[in-house]
Order: structure tokens, then sequence, then C-alpha cells
């Protein structure tokens, strides 16, 4: 079930009365017992309900009659009527009179009471205070939200009068808002017809700038656009556009190199100023410091760059261009290796450089022939060269030195193939001694051998950091090798890992959905059976805490959201408190955010106690967390949106972007799309601050987005409200969930404790209404004459139509729909007309006779509510 939002804001702010002392129930034993909830005033407290309604208190919300803010403890009385025996039960009038008289009928979305006590004595919310509503519902469709007024005019007929909160016009004396100039949009009401009231809006221009008037020149794709879509927001900053790169190629990845910004794919890179005037291209680029860069030309030649990008050193042709070169920011050298010209057959040179491309150190290793591989590994936290040739192996300072030798040949191991981390280098021989492994520790010179491998593959070994300890992939199944003490440890079925940012932990993905943490040893510290394949790296499904003592797993495709830790107790299983949160991580200080699909974002700490939740107006979309701020986030799936950790939206890219940067620290940014067909990366800069009344309008199809700023006047947004919710159920069915099983969230900021009600009118169609004068065999001779009559109806069964013996000349019921007759009789006694019995009438009959004696099936008494409920059908 999807939940769905509507916000509006409360009515009036003064303290009213809510003692509703003329209702009655027509069934003195049926009684509808009000939640009790005790808080703490001077707190922001949320009220999670059992049906996913929900009641957010803001802090100091309570004030006496006097106005005095109320302090300590608060006892709310909640009560929610849901269904047609709710709505018998409470007395509640379901008819709206209007400002002639004439009575509306409503039907019902769902209705609460809310009251305040302290000490045994009423309260009331602050006037400037409100309390947030979320109404859990099953009923789709639009709704206005009323509250039952207890402040009468005199001219009315009932004692009470519901007072619509929602859908108010403006007041007619104001002057609409005039914006700098006016446009309309061209909707594809064809497709989507739920634009269709949004097509003669004349929106008003608010920024002077052409890039956002969709008249101006610079917009040409604006005139002969049908859009699909139109999104309205308020993110915090403007996004303009800066500069625009016509690429028809899209550059996966984007960065910001001081004053220049870089564009990467898999082949081929440019680099551009900070006017998007391109100043260097080619194949590849490594950025490998601040300062200095490795990039390799059309011609395949590779060059040392200072950041001006001035060659420093030529470093040639790479036969492979993996691991060729390395740089150690400590030392502040470069290491590559290059063929030999006195003997380019049989020798190639390691050489080092420093960081100005003067050359250091040289040294040359045999090789068999050109294209061999000659492999030169660095490892950072050892700071150390590791470089084979055909017959050693050697490590070396970098100030060229030898620490370490290992004579391949001597220990029969010809091949030049190996791989190794830290102080472990690995080699598979099987030409002259069979299938053995030979494990070298260059740190202590010592080498161990094991002949029980066969059927490995090398590359896909892996090596614990500090530790002497390997993990084989031995066709499908892991080995554990300690190579000091020999033991090999069988692990299940997979892939296993050593953790990067944990190095005491193996994570295992098997192809038959399970996930494994296992210890060292190969114990199993935890087991998660995922109900897909989830195709997210390691580090994407762990995350450990900053110090290391718990384990957050994030299972996206499968919403798996646990705290664990060390030892694999878990700690908080984060759906079982919401079923809809999907994804989570931590974030500063070891706390924990999550996020639900419904746009909920809930804080944790690392024992999984609740710290504090924030509702954003997003659903249904998936979120990524900032690398450069932890304390930001990007939204996508449909729109791509740009947040900051307590929900604050601060940019809205819009649907038809891609966003291939992080932002600078001024907040600029590179989005890719595509216009008329061809490609374009388009530089955003973002550090201007929207004025509060400015809206971001979104236009948008499958080809183009267009941006706008734009003033929205109340009668406007109104309209844009009822577009969204016709959007959402259009969303809602094209997921092809059934309408019934959705379960909505109707929400409104109330101003005062007392009676509401999400409604809209009853509509009798003329076509399908039957009128006539009804009687009843539960009430021979029509002597009862304080009878009620209630006709349970609509498409949802929401709407109540309650007759007495005085208004029963008026009675009618829609033939095409559910109807079912509850009647209440003086003496207790109860009868019901069953929905059965309707289908059964002739029609065209009652058409001429225009009467019909309803013989219905008598009850002495309504034994509560839930047999009331069992009664009406409200149950099912």
């Amino acid at each position: 079930m999807v939940p769905f939002f509507f916000q509006s804001c409360g009515s009036s702010s003064s303290l009213q009365n809510y003692n509703y002392t003329k209702l009655q129930s027509p069934l003195d034993e049926v009684y509808i017992s009000p939640k009790k909830i005790k808080i703490n005033a001077n707190k922001e407290k949320t009220i999670e309900l059992e049906d996913g309604s929900s009641l957010k208190i803001p802090k100091d919300a309570f004030v006496d009659k006097n106005g005095k803010l109320i302090t300590g403890e608060v006892e709310l009385s909640y009560r929610q009527y849901n269904d047609a025996a709710d709505i018998i039960a409470s007395g509640i009038p379901m008819q709206y009179q209007q400002a002639n008289g004439t009575m509306q009928q409503l039907e019902s979305a769902g209705m609460f009471e809310l009251k305040g006590t302290a000490n045994g004595q009423p309260v009331f919310i602050a006037p400037d205070k409100s309390i947030e509503t979320n109404i859990a519902s099953n009923k789709t469709g639009n709704y206005d939200f009323y509250y039952l007024n207890p402040e009468v005019e005199k001219n009315r007929e009932q004692p009470y009068n519901w007072e619509k909160l929602t859908h108010k016009a403006d007041n007619p004396s104001s002057k609409p808002i005039k914006g700098l100039d006016s446009f309309q949009v061209k909707l594809n009401t064809e497709l989507h017809p739920e634009l269709e009231p949004l097509k003669n809006i004349q929106w008003q221009l608010a920024l002077p700038d052409a890039q956002f008037n969709p008249k101006s020149t610079v917009n040409s794709i604006f005139k002969d656009e049908d859009w699909d879509d139109l999104t309205i927001s308020q993110p915090k900053f403007i996004l303009k556009k800066a500069h625009t790169i016509s690429q028809c190629n899209f550059f996966s990845k984007v960065h910001f190199i001081g004053d220049k910004i870089l564009f990467q794919s898999w082949n081929q890179f440019q680099l551009y100023d900070k006017n998007l005037q391109k100043i260097y291209e080619g194949t590849s680029l490594d950025i490998i410091s601040d300062d200095l860069l490795i990039a390799q030309d059309h011609k395949g030649i590779y060059k040392l760059l200072n950041n001006n990008l001035e060659t420093l050193k030529e470093l040639g042709a790479f036969s492979n261009q993996y691991n060729n070169y390395q740089y150690n920011p400590k030392t502040e050298k470069l290491a590559y290796t290059s063929v030999n010209s006195n003997d380019p057959f049989l020798l190639k040179d390691l050489v080092i450089v420093d960081k100005q491309g003067v050359e250091k150190f040289r040294k040359s290793y045999k090789i068999k022939k050109p294209d061999s591989r000659h492999n030169l590994e660095h490892r950072v936290q050892l700071e150390k060269l590791i470089v084979e040739s055909i017959y050693k192996l050697e490590v070396l300072d970098w100030d060229g030195n030898l620490i370490a030798s290992f004579d391949k040949e001597k220990e029969q191991c010809t091949n030049n193939s190996s791989t190794g981390y830290g102080e472990l280098i690995l080699f598979k021989e099987n030409f002259r001694t069979g299938n053995r492994l030979i494990a070298w520790n260059w740190k202590k010179n010592e080498s161990f051998k094991d002949d029980d491998f066969n059927g490995f593959d090398l590359y896909s070994s892996k090596f614990h950091a500090t530790k002497n300890i390997i993990l084989i992939h031995k066709k499908d199944s892991p080995i554990l090798w300690n190579i000091e003490t020999g033991q090999k440890t069988k692990l299940a079925e997979g892939f296993a890992d050593f953790l990067e940012n944990e190095d005491n932990f193996i994570a295992l993905l098997n192809e038959n959905n399970f996930f494994q943490l296992l210890d060292l040893k190969g114990n199993l510290l935890f087991k998660e059976d995922l109900l897909e394949k989830d195709m997210s790296f390691v580090e994407d499904l762990l995350k450990f805490s900053k110090n290391g003592k718990t384990i957050l797993t994030s299972f996206v495709a499968n919403k798996k959201i646990k705290l664990y830790d060390r030892t694999g107790k878990l700690i908080k299983d984060f759906n079982t408190y919401d079923k809809k949160i999907q994804q989570a991580f931590f974030y500063k200080d070891d706390e924990i955010i999550t996020f639900s699909e419904n746009g909920e974002l809930s804080y944790w700490n690392t024992k999984g106690k609740l710290l504090g939740k924030t509702q954003i107006k997003e659903q249904d979309f998936r979120i990524r967390q900032t690398k450069e701020d932890s304390s930001k986030f990007v939204s996508y799936r449909t729109d791509i949106k740009y947040w900051d950790i307590r929900g604050q939206l601060l940019i809205n890219f819009g649907k038809n972007f891609v966003l291939n940067s992080s932002p600078n620290t001024t907040n600029q940014f590179i989005a890719f799309t595509k216009v008329n067909g061809k490609g374009e990366h388009i530089f955003f800069d973002a550090s201007t601050p929207r004025d509060t009344g400015i809206y971001q309008l979104t236009l948008s199809n499958r080809e183009n987005c267009l941006i706008s700023y734009v003033y929205i006047d109340q009668a406007t947004m109104l309209i844009i409200e009822a577009y969204r919710l016709k959007k959402k159920i259009r969303i809602t069915k094209e997921k092809k969930k059934a309408i019934e099983d959705e379960k909505l969230i109707r929400s409104f900021s109330i101003n005062n404790f007392g009676i509401y009600n999400w409604d809209r009118f009853y509509k009798n169609d003329p076509e399908t209404q039957i009128r006539l004068n009804p009687s009843f065999s539960a009430d021979k001779d029509n002597k009862d004459k304080n009878k009620t009559v209630f006709l349970i109806t609509g498409t949802g069964r929401n709407a109540v139509i309650r007759y007495t013996s005085s208004t029963l000349d008026n009675f009618s019921f829609n033939h095409t729909m559910y109807n079912q007759l509850f009647v209440t009789l003086s003496d207790g006694r109860i009868a019901i007309f069953e929905n059965e019995d309707f289908k059964k009438l002739n029609i065209e009959k009652l058409k001429k006779t225009k009467k019909h004696y309803f013989r219905m099936k008598v009850y002495n008494r309504v034994d509560g509510l839930k047999h009331l409920k069992k009664l009406t059908k409200s149950e099912l």
C-alpha cells in the first residue's frame, strides 16, 4: 500500500468550544471508546496510531482558556470514525447546510475527533500553533476537509454545521498577482487527462532572467512542445543555467578540479576552464594529486602534467595501461615502467621521478618479449614498490633501494603471474610442479607452499590487509587459508571478500539469494535471505559506524534494514517499526537516518532509539548519499532532487536530467539532458537563494525539460492540488495495484480541537436515482414516529443518509450503487434491508408507482460496536 499526502493549512486560530452536547447516538448500547494519549506539552511529539494515522504535535502547542501556556502533561482524547457503523454510532450529522439553506449530503473518507485536557480542565491549541493530522483512509478520490463548527449562525436550522476548510476562494477584494510576464503551457491532456484544469492558467513569471521565461528566444523548444508533466516545488536555491556544453556523448563522471571541470567516460575525457571553454582532451586522465595529472592523448602517449596543464614528463606509450604508474603522496614521487630503448625485446625499465618530472631512479628488468606483462604494484599503506620480472620479484623503497627479493626460478615458479596485498605475494605454479600455490611474505622473507588448490582462480583471490590470511575462490566455493598455520576453512558457496573499511570481517554474497557476514575464522555472524538478488556492491549493503561498533544492513531491493553489533547480535530491525523503510545510512556522529517510501525520514542513535522524524512530500523514491557531504542526499526515480539531511529541499533538477557531479563548494553542479535528440551537459549555479513566495515550475516530456520560476496565488494553488491528487491516483493505477487496497494518508493542519471530516458531496444522478414513498414491515401502519432510517450507500459505502419520519417523503436511492437500509425503532429494536434485497427490486415498476413496502429483517437489539459493524457489513 502506498501512502499519499495532501497538505493544507488550518482555519481560524481562536479558542473554540468543542463540547458537542446535542450530538446523540441513536443506539444507546453502542459506544466508540476514545484513545487516551498522554504527552509532554513542552516537547514535540509524533503519535503513531494503529491504522497508519498519525498526529504531529509541536512543542508548547497548548494553552488554557485564558491563553496561558500549558506546561507538563496533557492528555489527548482521539476518536476515529472510518465506516458506516462508526458514523451511525457517533450521531454526527452528515449534511452540509449551504448559505442559502440548501442541504448537501456528505460521503466521508475518514472522520475524527480530537480533544485535550490538563489536570481535568480543557486545553486549547495555541493561536500560533497547529497540529498536523495524517488520517489513514481506503477511500480514493478528491475530498475536502471540514470542521464541525459549534458556533452556528442564528438562522441555521441545525445546531452544528460543517465548515469547509479546503478549497477556499481568494478574497474577492484582493488583487491577483501580476508577474514580470505571463505565459500559458501546451499540455498533453489526451495522454494525461489530469492536466486538463491547468491548460488555461496564466503563469506569472517571477524572475527577469531570459532563461526562466518560456517565451524568450533561448527557450525556443517551449513553443512547439506538448508537455507530459508539470511539477510545482519550493526548493531553497534557484537552479540557474550558467553554461551549456553541447555533446552527444554522456560523460558518466564529472569532477571539479579547482577552477577546472573534468568530463570523463571509459574511453575519453575533456577538460574545461571555469567558463566551460575546452582546454585539453584525450582518451584517459588520472588525477593523482591536487597539482598533478596523468593524461593519455589520442596517440596513446602518457604525459605527466601540472595543474596548468604543462607537460612535466612524457612517460611514453604503455603496452598495458593498468598498473604501469603509481604515485606516492608521502614521498611525492611517481613510479612507472617504460620499454628500454637499448633492447626493447628483452628489457623494461622501472623509472621513479619527482613531482617536477625529474628522474631519480632507473633500473632495467628482463622480460621474454615486448607484449609480456610486467607487473608494477604499489601498496600505499606500506609505501613499497613490488616489481616482477621473468625470473625475480623485488620489493623496493621509493629511492630504489632493494628491500627483499624472491627468486622465482629457484623456487620453480616460472609463471609470470602473481597477485598480492600487504606483505603477501601469491603465485600459482602449474607447469613444473602441478597445481601448487606459493605465498611469499616479503617482509619476513618467508614462503609457504600448498599443493591442494587445483581449479582455483588466482585473480579472484583476496588478501587480508594485515594478517597472513587469503580467500581462495575454488570454483564456486571460497576457501579461507591461514598460510602460517596451514588451516583451510571451506565457506558456503558464493563470492567472498574482506571488507575494505573493516578488515575483521568477510562478506559473502550467494547467487541463491542469501548474504552472510563472517569473522576471520569463518564463523557466521548473521545471514540474510534475500527475496531477490541485490546487485549492489558489498559496501552498499553493509555500513559500519564511525566507531566500528555497529553494522547497518541496507538491502534496498528487499527492504531489509537492520542494525547489528560486531558480534552479530541484532540491535534493531527497522522494518518492524515501519515496513515501508527501504534505505538507511550513517551520518554525523554515528547517527542513523532511515528513508521510508512514503517520504518519512527517521533519525536514530546506534542503540536503535528513535530521535526524531521529518516528513517530506515525496513518494516512491530512491536516495544516494553524497560522498563530499554526508548531511546531503540526492533523491531520484522520478524528479532528481537535492536535499539536506533534515528534509529541506535544496534544488530540484526535474525529470529529464542525469546528475553526474556532486556539488563543489559554491553549490555548482553538472547535469546531463537531451534537447531535440542532442545531448547537453549543463553547468548549473544554485548559489542564489529563492525568495519566499516564488515557486519553481518544471515542465517535462520524454525528450525535454524546461524550468521557470513563477508567482502562484491561492486559487491557482488549489487547481494544482487537485491535479496532484489526480496524478497520484493515475500513478497508483499504473502500478496495477487495486485502488481499494491502497492506503491513503490525508493530511491537514488544525488550529482547534473538535470533530473533523474528509468529505465530498454525495451526487444524486437523476438518471439512476429512484425517488419514492417508503413504508417498512418493522413499522406496522407507520405508527412509530421516532424511528430513524439510515441509507448506507455510495461507491465505497461511505455515504450514510439519515431520514426521520418527517423527512421520509424525500427518500431516494441510486439503484446502480451499493444500498442497505438500517432502521432504528423507538423500542430499541433495529431492522435491516440488505443490498441483495435491493438488487431484487423491480426498478421499472418503482419508477411508475413511486412507493414501496420494504420487508425487513428485525433484530431485538445491537450488542455493541462490533455487532453493529457486522450488521452494516462495515467489517468487510
